[in-house]
């Protein structure tokens, strides 16, 4: 039987409010879990502000949270959009330390939830736009290959 990501929650509505009101200084209200992949456990979480952030916790560390924002941070120096990342840490969670990430969420819905609604010629549009942030991301240099160690190499 395959794996079943997110059984269970490994932070309490508690914790993720306090992480994100330790990134931000911002009063939490509501968190919704994102239950999309396998590596992480994610919460959208909207603040008293309006603001949206993304709790992420990494339950399988094959790619670090630092790895992760070292790419964030060229893709900034070649303006491909990527959302900020407000805090970085290691908690402790039960008898173990796990990597958390706090992001802002980038504005929009993703194009799976619009795309029956779109005309041919806008979708054709948007294609473009993604072809040329593959471009540009494309142009960042990476020594070799497979992950990134913290030494750069």
């Amino acid at each position: 039987m395959p794996e079943q990501p997110h059984n269970g929650a490994t932070l309490s509505e508690e914790q993720t409010f306090a992480l994100v009101n330790l990134a931000t200084s911002l009063l939490p209200v509501r968190r919704e879990p994102i239950v999309r992949g396998v590596s992480n456990e994610v919460y959208r979480v909207l603040t008293a502000q309006g603001a949206q952030y993304i709790v992420r916790i990494c339950q399988k560390p094959e790619v670090s949270f630092a790895q992760q924002a070292w790419v964030h941070q060229q893709c900034q120096h070649q303006n491909i959009p990527v959302s900020e990342i407000a805090y970085m840490a290691q908690i402790a969670v039960g008898e173990q330390f796990l990597p958390v990430m706090v992001q802002r969420a980038l504005p929009g819905r993703p194009l799976s939830a619009v795309i029956a609604t779109v005309s041919e010629a806008r979708l054709a549009a948007i294609f473009f736009q993604v072809g040329n942030l593959l471009r540009r991301l494309h142009t960042i240099e990476v020594e070799g290959f497979y992950r990134r160690e913290s030494d750069g190499s």
